[in-house]
């Protein structure tokens, strides 16, 4: 009876695992509002943009602004393992969602420190500046 226990509890585990949370080590981050699973599927944060770190920035304030927001990604994902609240598949394939770390909004959280913007809000990274 205890090994059945035991075999339903761990079924619920990889359950939550591989459908909600992952360990943070095993997500790699592309930016601040897209990542990369273990299985490969490529997350974007449902309707938030956050700064370029690329070629695509328009200046050192905006990728500098970008590189705070991936450190501060990997911060919340090693404090708790991201859940996500799958939308759907974007045109280029990757999975829009809603992404909570620690019972907050992750999309929410980055807004409020100044480190993304609505989706369709105006960004202007080279004269905005985070909190």
């Amino acid at each position: 009876m205890h090994y059945l226990k035991i075999l339903s509890i761990a079924a619920t585990a990889h359950l939550l695992l591989s459908h909600g949370a992952a360990r943070a080590a095993e997500i790699r981050i592309i930016d601040g509002d897209r990542f990369v699973m273990p299985d490969g599927e490529v997350v974007r944060i449902e309707n938030i943009k956050t700064p370029s770190i690329d070629s695509g920035a328009d200046c050192f304030a905006e990728r500098e602004t970008g590189e705070k927001t991936i450190a501060r990604v990997k911060q919340l994902f090693a404090e708790c393992p991201p859940v996500l609240d799958r939308l759907y598949r974007d045109r280029r394939g990757r999975t829009e969602a809603r992404v909570e770390v620690c019972g907050k909004d992750l999309g929410e959280v980055l807004i409020n420190e100044g480190l993304a913007i609505f989706r369709d809000a105006p960004n202007d990274w080279c004269t905005l500046s985070p909190q």
